[in-house]
């Protein structure tokens, strides 16, 4: 069975060994904004990319 998102990042943060490495990645806005030029939809870029932990930060 496979493991959720969230269970397969949980397990990692343990120091346990999860079905695969959970996918993370960042996305710099002037990328983001060519993309979108490009035809990427106006949707959220770590949703479309189906990335599994997000980081926040402030500008």
């Amino acid at each position: 069975m496979e493991l959720t998102s969230r269970e397969r990042v949980q397990l990692a943060l343990r120091g346990e060994e999860p079905d695969r490495v959970p996918y993370q990645d960042i996305f710099w806005k002037s990328t983001i904004a060519r993309w979108r030029q490009e035809g990427l939809p106006d949707v959220e870029s770590t949703d479309y990319f189906g990335c599994e932990i997000t980081r926040l930060g402030a500008d």
